[in-house]
């Protein structure tokens, strides 16, 4: 008998993915046994292992041969389970869990691109950001096109990593983009884009390119501080 459509790998993957984020498989719990989850989520077993090595890849799970699949406790979960926790672990994080958890992510974003700018100073020539800058004009455009915005917007650190060769936090920021996408939906309309966004992230460029990364830093640290705020402010923690 055919699998059913909803029964491809993918969609198995984000059955079991939504009950391990929602608490309904818990952790330090077994996962049912092979048989029993195929026939619950509908898929064969090549399916199933299928979408059972994605979370173990995940650091969902840990695939025991002979005892089972534990669930593994959420502090050794990789970060690409971030938008799926975004996603759907509202119910289970109530309104105070994801206000923190959103709060956790502004203070990352803010930590992580203070420091890039800080770092990219001094490893870029005179003029050689000259692609960032037209990113930022263009994310500045199209500030009422959500959609292109976010792609601009997210482009401007890759472009400013990229023109100065800076190849580890450049795949680092990669690995981030489905988080930083998922999160910038969810505060999508919830403060209005800082006035000065444009003025702000050119004097950073100015400052990186004459190699003084402090005060590009003390730049993006106060954008961020004064956006932030009213983030915050805007969903109420």
């Amino acid at each position: 008998m055919p699998e059913r459509a909803s029964s491809s790998v993918h969609a198995v993957f984000e059955q079991l993915l939504a009950g391990i984020v929602t608490g309904r498989y818990p952790a330090g719990h077994h996962l049912p046994s092979e048989r029993e989850l195929a026939r619950a989520v509908g898929a064969s077993r090549p399916t199933l292992r299928e979408a059972t090595s994605r979370l173990a890849a995940w650091r969902l799970i840990d695939v025991r041969h002979g005892s089972g699949v534990m669930v593994r406790s959420p502090n050794e979960w990789s970060f690409d389970v971030l938008p799926a926790y975004l996603r759907f672990g509202g119910t289970a994080l109530g309104p105070q869990g994801m206000a923190r958890i959103l709060a956790d992510l502004l203070a990352m974003r803010r930590a992580l691109i203070v420091d890039l700018y800080e770092l990219t100073a001094g490893r870029v020539r005179k003029g050689g950001l000259d692609e960032v800058r037209r990113t930022v004009d263009r994310a500045w455009a199209a500030r009422d096109d959500l959609g292109t915005f976010l792609r601009e917007d997210f482009a401007i650190q890759r472009e400013l990593l990229h023109a100065a060769d800076f190849l580890p936090p450049l795949w680092l920021l990669n690995s981030m983009a489905d988080p930083y996408f998922t999160l910038a939906q969810m505060l999508a309309g919830t403060a209005s884009l800082p006035a000065d966004y444009r003025t702000v992230y050119h004097r950073a460029f100015d400052a990186v390119e004459r190699g003084n990364g402090r005060a590009a830093a003390k730049l993006m640290d106060g954008y961020f501080d004064r956006y932030d705020r009213k983030l915050r402010a805007a969903l109420g923690f």
